[in-house]
């Protein structure tokens, strides 16, 4: 068998999995390689799947090496892979050999190429040492030419390690019980072959069926298993009365610790000695017990008997007993569907078993690290009434409610007394009430009413500094008192401002707060990812933004209270491409100006001099790595009549688009610094780096 040319090394310090063997796996399909790139997880690493200008598939590390982007969102261009995020491309042995924002390539700038093979219909990589120890499978029956064969692919999940997997063809007490065929087997290991192959016999001199499957007096014949196996695959040859009557490959993608899919070939005659039994055969995996409709859990799902003439897949029933998972109630677990959570056989997936939104975001919320002191937003104003409404914010559940006099107040959302959820209460006479003992606090969290009684001293819930503003209401966190106030820019309220120029966006992603409002100092990306036609490069410059925060005294030794910035290009063209040139909206020269706090943002869009929008980007702080960001962004209007009219709802587009495009890539941004090659375009985010840390500085320690 000839070996296509191994592709790259992996490094030295990777290690495979507990319990994983060296060896070849399975990281896809060839037919899933194609135009796109492709993400995998093989051995609890993550890699990106594509194909080189040559046509060969590349196994390369899924994450960008410049700033984390995930590489499948990209394109291949001319046999090189593109990120989306900075343009920056590689060819199929992970260099990268352009870099659009900088004139010259970083050194050190090249993704990680993993040890790759393609055959028998799947790309193929090498898990476990710097160099493949054996050759990838060699199984010639998968001849596609071959009219006499018939071939099944088959691909299951199941919890069972890879190793258990592969253990099981030679474990021969399992199957008289749990596939019912005739004891009598016996194991013969073979001839040793080399060190990283075994290979055995099982044999018997008459296999007979359950009835009613099969009637043959004398049970079907003589049956020997011949298998041959290393550490990550196996070939297996079934042989009745000494004619070979089924071939299978089996292999295995370890994709992460008590999750593994089996993948691999069955081929069958279409005609020959086991011409009327071979249906038979091969849909009896589970006899005893229930026969087809038993559970598979490599498939996860129940099986019914079905009429077909032709044999299922291999494993489509087979080993049920041995990969079955089991709940920790004890009840087999179902697969759960796409996009949905694993449901306990029995249980309905809808109606009271369904929780809300709120109710899920809070129980998978995690404490916040790294996040700095500041505002943020609890939650837009209009969505706080007159009921007490629950927030999840760093990680913790609160309550907002209004007092009688309808101002905004966020609170812990437990009762001091017997722990009960603050947001099932009322307000009465301007406090908060305990929907289970009625006990009351006031806007500062202390306790003034318990019936009965005079209210312990001690009694009170933590209550967050609160302001309400540019349509959202804002909690202050760490640090102590607010040292400054959040942005206020009344028309994002004013109903003087027509609802067609006035819009919000509040998108979910996995970003933290920082990646969020970093994105904003990165003049590189509005082009490669937003496509921003301008000329030249972005000019940057910072200003001062010193200024008196709460509580007058020294300033040297507090950090800055924002890092305001402006960006310039000589020349702009507006996303929308030729939408935005039919009506007037390109410019000779494009301005944004912020005023960047370390949790929030105030930005204002110029065109030639005349201001497009301007816009609130703001965050919401779920818990770690579970953010909301949230923009809120009036049009100017621009010009009269109604081409200025339609000029704001192209200059609203543009936001909406851009905001959206920016999604993707949060969501599957590699978390952490240390892996960044950054470039000189890159120094506004590392600058704002470094202005978001002094303010992590003052919620850790004031």
């Amino acid at each position: 068998m000839s070996l296509a040319p191994v592709r790259g090394r992996p490094p030295r310090d990777l290690e495979p999995p507990r319990d994983l063997a060296r060896g070849w796996y399975v990281a896809g399909r060839s037919s899933h390689v194609g135009g796109r790139p492709r993400a995998a997880v093989v051995a609890g690493r993550e890699v990106v799947l594509w194909r080189a200008g040559d046509g060969a598939a590349v196994v390369m590390d899924r994450f960008c090496p410049h700033q984390g982007a995930a590489l499948e969102l990209g394109r291949v261009v001319n046999g090189e892979l593109r990120c989306t995020f900075h343009h920056w491309r590689f060819d199929g042995e992970g260099t990268c050999v352009a870099a659009p924002a900088t004139r010259r390539v970083p050194r050190g700038a090249s993704a990680r190429v993993h040890p790759s093979w393609e055959g028998l219909g799947y790309v193929w990589t090498w898990v476990g040492s710097a160099d493949p120890e054996y050759p990838p499978p060699d199984f010639p029956h998968l001849d596609r030419r071959s009219p006499a064969h018939r071939r099944y692919r088959f691909a299951f999940d199941t919890p069972a390690p890879a190793r258990r997997v592969l253990e099981n063809g030679f474990d021969v007490p399992h199957f008289p019980v749990v596939h019912g065929l005739a004891d009598g087997l016996r194991l013969t290991w073979d001839t040793k072959e080399d060190p990283h192959t075994i290979a055995a016999r099982i044999t018997t001199d008459k296999i007979t069926l359950p009835a009613p499957l099969d009637r043959r007096p004398g049970g079907l014949g003589r049956l020997c298993l011949h298998l041959r196996s290393t550490p990550s695959y196996q070939v297996l040859t079934f042989e009745l009365n000494d004619r070979p009557v089924a071939h299978e490959l089996l292999a295995v993608t370890p994709v992460a610790q008590g999750r593994t899919t089996m993948h691999g070939w069955t081929v069958v005659p279409r005609s020959g000695g086991l011409l009327g039994s071979s249906p038979v055969f091969w849909g009896t995996g589970s006899s005893t017990g229930g026969g087809p409709g038993r559970i598979c859990a490599s498939t996860g799902t129940p099986r019914k008997p079905t009429a077909r003439s032709t044999p299922p897949t291999t494993r489509e029933y087979c080993d049920s007993a041995s990969f079955i998972a089991v709940g920790r109630d004890g009840g087999t677990r179902e697969r759960p569907s796409e996009g949905g959570a694993e449901t306990p056989a029995g249980c309905s997936g809808g109606g009271a078993m369904r929780r809300s939104t709120s109710d899920r975001i809070a129980a998978s919320a995690r404490p916040t690290t790294n996040l700095a002191s500041g505002w943020y937003v609890a939650l837009p104003s209009e969505e706080l009434k007159r009921r007490p409404r629950r927030i999840t914010l760093f990680g913790d559940s609160y309550v907002g409610w209004r007092g009688s006099d309808g101002r905004a107040h966020v609170q812990s959302a437990t009762c001091p007394h017997a722990g009960a959820a603050l947001h099932g209460g009322k307000v009465v006479d301007g406090t908060l009430e305990c929907p289970f003992h009625r006990w009351r606090f006031d806007e500062s969290g202390a306790c003034v009413f318990v019936p009965g009684r005079r209210p312990p001293a001690r009694a009170a819930i933590t209550a967050l500094p609160t302001r309400e503003c540019s349509g959202y209401v804002w909690a202050w966190y760490g640090g102590g008192a607010p040292r400054y106030e959040p942005p206020d820019l009344p028309d994002l309220e004013s109903r003087q401002v027509p609802g067609i120029r006035r819009f919000r966006l509040a998108d979910p992603t996995r970003a933290t707060t920082r990646r969020i409002l970093e994105n904003t100092y990165d003049p590189d990306h509005l082009v490669a990812l937003h496509g921003l036609t301008v000329t030249g490069e972005a000019r940057i410059a910072f200003q001062d933004a010193r200024e008196e925060t709460a509580g007058d005294g020294a300033q040297d030794d507090k950090p800055d209270p924002r890092l305001d910035a402006t960006l310039t290009w000589p020349a702009y063209r507006g996303v929308l491409g030729t939408v935005s040139n039919v009506f007037g909206l390109n410019a000779g020269e494009f301005t944004l100006r912020m005023r960047g706090w370390a949790s929030c943002q105030e930005i204002e869009y110029y065109a030639d001099g005349r201001r497009l929008y301007r816009m609130i980007l703001a965050v919401t702080p779920i818990g770690e790595h579970h953010s909301i960001q949230h923009i809120n962004a009036v049009v100017d209007p621009d010009g009269a009549g109604a081409l200025g009219w339609l000029r704001a709802l192209v200059h609203r587009a543009e936001v909406q688009v851009a905001a959206r495009q920016d999604l993707p890539i949060f969501d599957t941004l590699l978390p952490g610094d240390r892996h960044g090659i950054y470039v000189p375009g890159d120094e506004a985010v590392r600058r704002f780096r470094r202005f978001y840390q002094q303010w992590v500085e003052v919620a850790e320690h004031g």
